[in-house]
């Protein structure tokens, strides 16, 4: 029985050869189709790694604006601190900063900016974050803030710390790390 079926395919093997072509052929075609459409079912389905119900959207493209400022307030801050550690030692800031390795104090300050910026933008983040999500310090912690903070920085960066650690507690306790 089995070398009459093998007989019957040799003599026909034109007209299978055909259908070979044929199931090749719709073999290769149904893979091109549902590959990729099995794979992006998989993928949809996979975890996505956190909770999209906590999760803040902050765009930083909005931010640039309002960055140019808070960079300038950190500025301010990096030659005030190093102007009175500069006069501690009896010397200039330029004096003082090529002591540090740079040319003068604007070689200093250049080599600061990124960090600056990116102050900055934290600041703003954590804003944001605080505005999407209602948090405030309590008047405890803004009077806690001033007290450490105001005098030295003023009243305004003693509030965006408190509002900073707020949200830095919020992000603490609702966070989850796989």
């Amino acid at each position: 029985m089995f070398t009459l079926i093998l007989k019957t395919l040799w003599t026909r093997r034109r007209r299978n050869g055909w259908l070979l072509a044929e199931l090749i052929l719709v073999a290769v075609l149904s893979w091109i189709i549902f590959d990729p459409v099995i794979v992006v079912t998989y993928d949809r389905h996979l975890p996505l790694g956190y909770d999209a119900d906590r999760l803040c959207m902050v765009s930083v493209g909005m931010l640039q604006p309002q960055a140019s400022e808070i960079t300038s307030y950190y500025i301010r801050m990096f030659l005030n601190y190093y102007n009175q550690y500069a006069t501690a030692y009896g010397m200039d800031l330029n004096a003082f900063a090529q002591t540090q390795g740079y040319t003068d104090a604007d070689a200093m300050l250049a080599a600061s900016d990124a960090y600056f910026e990116h102050l900055a933008k934290q600041d703003l983040i954590l804003q944001a974050v605080a505005e999407t999500k209602s948090l405030a310090p309590t008047q405890e912690e803004l009077d806690d803030a001033e007290s450490t903070y105001a005098d030295t920085y003023g009243e305004n960066r003693a509030h965006l710390n408190a509002l900073q650690s707020c949200v830095l507690d919020w992000l603490e306790e609702n966070s989850t790390v796989a």
